[in-house]
């Protein structure tokens, strides 16, 4: 029995429901690459790379961290809990928590402004607390996960500069040889961590639970997704990311003029749509997805950001 999340869900209601699972979508994943992709163009590349690394990082160690406590998330074991979306996946820790904290958190911190790290601190926390209501994750999943999330911020801002220095120094070169290495030692991890949970055997009432709570009349354990390889997802994001960094160092994009920067959100707003549009049409495997994502950040963010400074030269 999980009382803090009946007790949330009595306590708020039904009618607050819609408003919950607009700030969960919008607050989380959706909301959190749309914010990532407009500080980087507004604020700049090399400034808002410590927001990448913490919300990739952050989520990648969340997928790692799912896998090895291969916890349930309420709604599996608790007929009493309400899944207003039947999410699947394992519940510790929380991932929007997480993330939630990692992103409008760390975008707080770095914009130093009272205000803002205030607001964005408090979305953060009403995303993680839109989970518990929807009934996908404990009380104790969103504090793990925001608890993560802000020690991740302070060690990224504590020692960023010294990194930074350090890698300016090398030539470029040797970074991407870094970067491939570093990829590679990660995808590494990732198959590892994931053949060391291939014996878990999913109880049969977590399948039962999420096949009532998705007005499924059968359901078997892959419905569940709980192995569901988003590691590969966030590794390959954060490597195409840091090639673009890397792509930026060599011809820097430099939006001096607030007209190029809005040029350059309309123009990467639009390679977004038709990247996403070809990729759906093309229906590619999974395998082929990794590197197209990870070519996004350099298509749909460096070159418009480049071509705007052209534009509004």
């Amino acid at each position: 029995m999980d009382p803090f999340v009946i007790w949330l869900q009595q306590a708020l209601g039904s009618d607050i429901m819609p408003v919950m699972k607009f700030v969960t979508d919008w607050g989380g994943p959706v909301g959190w690459y749309i914010a990532i992709g407009v500080f980087l163009i507004f604020a700049g590349i090399s400034r808002g790379m410590p927001l990448v690394v913490l919300a990739f990082g952050s989520l990648l160690l969340n997928t790692w961290l799912k896998w090895a406590f291969v916890a349930p998330r309420p709604f599996y074991i608790d007929p009493q809990v309400i899944a207003h979306t039947p999410t699947p996946g394992f519940g510790m820790p929380s991932g929007h928590a997480q993330g939630a904290f990692a992103v409008w958190g760390g975008l707080g911190m770095l914009l130093k402004s009272r205000f803002w790290c205030i607001a964005l601190f408090g979305l953060a926390a009403l995303v993680a607390l839109t989970r518990p209501y929807l009934g996908v994750h404990s009380l104790g999943q969103i504090v793990v996960g925001a608890t993560l999330a802000i020690i991740a911020i302070g060690i990224t801002l504590r020692f960023w500069g010294k990194v930074t220095s350090y890698l300016n120094e090398m030539p470029s070169g040797r970074l991407w040889l870094l970067l491939g290495a570093g990829a590679l030692v990660a995808t590494l991890l990732n198959i590892l961590i994931l053949q060391a949970r291939s014996d878990f055997v999913v109880p049969q009432q977590w399948v039962k639970s999420y096949a009532a709570a998705a007005g499924l009349e059968h359901a078997t354990t892959d419905d569940l997704g709980l192995f569901a390889d988003g590691g590969s997802l966030m590794i390959a994001m954060l490597t195409g990311f840091l090639a673009m960094a890397l792509v930026a160092r060599a011809q820097p994009a430099q939006l001096t003029r607030s007209a190029a920067k809005w040029i350059a959100l309309v123009v990467a707003i639009i390679a977004h749509v038709a990247v996403i549009a070809l990729v759906a049409q093309a229906g590619m495997a999974q395998i082929w997805l990794y590197p197209v994502l990870g070519a996004i950040p350099t298509l749909c963010l460096y070159l418009p950001m480049r071509l705007a400074d052209k534009l509004a030269r």
